[in-house]
């Protein structure tokens, strides 16, 4: 047997509360990207600064981390990580990725969210995962930091049904089924088979989705 087997996705976030700057993942240096219906796993610091971090055990009796639109108008997903959950940790464990404050697991059915209805001509849509938390001594919430997501809709998902993304916007696979695209309703329509043999012919659903 070769090759490598599969792990579950880490993004590991830095949210540094004094930069207004988008926290890559220090996985990959880069903007995070998550399929659609996979889980993932999400390893958190915040930072003070460069060279320190937040002595968040101390400070706070709540963290959350929350998923949301790039306009902040929706909000997809939040997660509650509990004071029993957080551990303190020195900026060099954080450097050296040995440890986290937090860790946040976005399972399959977090994931499963649609965004763009489900059309082929946009699988691509950019998300924010928002740190912020509740203080011990005020029960304030403050931002902690912001990171980017690049969220690609056409990933498999729990039901194991992919929607696959196309060039040609006529057509589409969509929760199992084949569907053609009606410009008069501006709908897509299910396409199946009848008949019997011999005399199989297509038809069309005539309530159509969007």
């Amino acid at each position: 047997m070769s090759g490598t087997a599969w792990t579950k996705q880490t993004i590991r976030w830095g949210f540094n509360v004094f930069s207004h700057s988008l926290a890559l993942d220090l996985k990959t240096n880069a903007k995070a990207v998550i399929w659609k219906g996979t889980p993932v796993d999400v390893q958190i610091g915040v930072l003070y600064s460069t060279t320190d971090v937040v002595a968040v055990v101390a400070g706070f009796d709540e963290l959350y981390l929350s998923i949301v639109s790039a306009s902040r108008s929706t909000e997809y997903i939040r997660k509650t990580v509990l004071a029993a959950a957080f551990t303190d940790i020195t900026f060099a464990e954080w450097t050296a990725a040995s440890k986290q404050h937090a860790t946040v697991s976005l399972t399959e059915a977090d994931l499963n969210i649609t965004i763009t209805g489900g059309t082929i001509s946009n699988t691509q849509t950019d998300l924010l995962a928002v740190l912020w938390g509740k203080t011990k001594t005020t029960g304030l919430y403050p931002t902690l930091g912001v990171a980017g997501i690049t969220f690609e809709e056409d990933g498999v998902g729990p039901t194991g049904l992919p929607v696959w993304s196309t060039s040609d916007l006529n057509w589409r696979i969509h929760n199992g089924k084949l569907q053609v695209y009606n410009a008069d309703t501006g709908l897509y329509h299910s396409i199946a088979a009848a008949g019997a043999a011999g005399m199989v012919a297509p038809i069309a659903d005539q309530t159509g989705e969007a």
